[in-house]
């Protein structure tokens, strides 16, 4: 991708993982660097890049920028997008202490809303 392009990448929680491996191969690789250096600080690279019309692109790549948005990016989706949690029923835990005893119980409802465990304990006190 494109630096300039890059630079306007839209964050989308909800293909978090997905977006986290594209920015992740956008960093350029050390030889990409290495390639890009030696484009970048002889003459004839130079030109030749310039011909061609990638010289910002080859630029941006030797001087880190391309690497540095990429890793931004990625920064701002681990902060900001939290990982989706695998499909669990919500459970709520419940306990009481009473002079006769204590009782504790589990209820957990699926995702339509309906009761999917419902377990209670008790303890008496003899």
């Amino acid at each position: 991708m494109d630096v300039v392009d890059l630079n306007y990448f839209q964050i989308d929680c909800r293909i978090r993982e997905q977006q986290l491996q594209f920015l992740q191969r956008q960093i350029p690789s050390k030889n990409d660097r290495l390639l890009n250096g030696l484009r970048m600080t002889s003459l004839s690279g130079n030109i030749f890049s310039a011909l061609e019309g990638t010289r910002s692109e080859n630029r941006a790549t030797f001087d880190g920028k391309q690497a540095a948005i990429a890793e931004n990016l990625i920064t701002a989706i681990r902060r900001h997008c939290p990982p989706l949690k695998p499909n669990t029923p919500q459970c709520l835990h419940l306990e009481e202490n009473m002079p006769s005893g204590a009782s504790s119980g589990t209820q957990c409802r699926a995702k339509d809303g309906r009761a999917a465990i419902t377990r209670w304990e008790a303890m008496t006190n003899e």
